[in-house]
């Protein structure tokens, strides 16, 4: 069969039009992100007072479901948040933030033993810190808020030794979700201090078990 030149022309334009919406279908390229601990330049410490080895117990760190996801989560008003389908968390975030906190209060309280919520029967705690995340979201160019409710709790499971809320704030210094995800760290380091100051107030404790 021949092609007469119009036949040819169109053939082309079909051709062309076949490759420019193969391209313009392929979805944008995915970025993942992770949280950062405490730098040296961020290593205040709160001061003394207790045991440098104090053995720590950190968790169960809650979610509220909203973040309990892939995708990084934005604030577009007081009642609408936003999902970023092509800018997510490399793992997930609550195995991230606890990893982070620990990270920061084995730093601030000069102690390696600090253990992430399961821990085995044989590991010895002096306490226990159980966080509840009520609110970790942001604006890209604007602010990032973690609002937690936490308590501390010693060898009795019973007995609370200290029940704190804490609202933490960090302006995001520069745009794009590396700004923001800068800005929540910054926010994790914040609330580290906060339970960090909380353990050296506390007076020396016996080991509690896991079970909680």
């Amino acid at each position: 069969m021949k092609y007469t030149p119009v036949l040819r022309l169109v053939a082309g334009i079909l051709c062309t039009s076949l490759i420019l919406a193969a391209g313009c279908s392929r979805s944008p390229t995915a970025k993942f992100y992770t949280l950062h601990s405490l730098t040296d330049a961020e290593m205040e410490r709160p001061g003394t007072g207790i045991d440098h080895g104090v053995a720590i117990g950190l968790g169960p760190i809650e979610l509220p479901a909203y973040l309990d996801r892939p995708q990084i989560v934005t604030r577009v008003s007081p009642n609408e948040v936003e999902f970023a389908e092509f800018h997510r968390w490399a793992a997930s975030l609550k195995d991230d933030l606890s990893s982070k906190l620990a990270r920061n209060l084995s730093i601030l309280l000069a102690t390696d033993r600090v253990a992430v919520y399961p821990w085995t029967s044989k590991t010895p705690v002096d306490v226990q810190v159980k966080i509840e995340v009520i609110r970790f979201d942001g604006r890209i160019g604007e602010n990032v808020v973690l609002q937690t409710q936490w308590a501390i709790f010693g060898k009795d499971p019973a007995k609370t030794l200290v029940s704190r809320g804490s609202v933490v704030t960090e302006k995001v210094d520069k745009n794009g979700y590396e700004g923001l995800v800068q800005a929540q760290s910054r926010a994790i380091a914040g609330l580290s201090r906060e339970i960090a100051r909380a353990i050296q107030a506390l007076p020396h404790k016996e080991p509690i078990s896991s079970s909680n």
